[in-house]
């Protein structure tokens, strides 16, 4: 038996429900300095529920040389306005977004992985 509109907008509360952390989605902006130039500033989009992921040391070769790359899953309430260029605020932390999975039609959330920014 199919799932209907109705059982989908429901799952996706529960999950929202569920997230205990807030992601402070920010976008890059191009602010002028008042003198006919301009500078780059992080401008907050929205603020949504969010569950962290364990972060994931990925260890890969890099110019003859060993990298460690650590990834952070973070997993958004459905419908969350995010995209690769922005950045993410989670518990004082921040983070560049490198992949989304917005997963499509039924999907309950929004599945961002990221990299801690030093």
């Amino acid at each position: 038996m199919p799932v209907n509109q109705a059982e989908v907008a429901f799952m996706r509360g529960i999950q929202r429900d569920h997230m205990r952390e807030t992601a402070v989605i920010m976008r890059l902006t191009e602010t002028s300095d008042g003198i006919g130039g301009l500078y780059n500033t992080w401008r907050i989009v929205a603020s949504v529920p969010c569950r962290r992921g364990k972060a994931q040391t990925l260890e890969h070769s890099r110019y003859d040389m060993i990298v460690d790359d650590t990834k952070t899953t973070m997993v958004l309430s459905y419908g969350a306005d995010v995209k690769i260029t922005d950045r993410l605020e989670v518990s004082g932390n921040s983070y560049d977004i490198t992949e989304i999975d917005a997963g499509g039609e039924w999907a309950t959330t929004v599945t961002v992985n990221c990299k801690k920014v030093a």
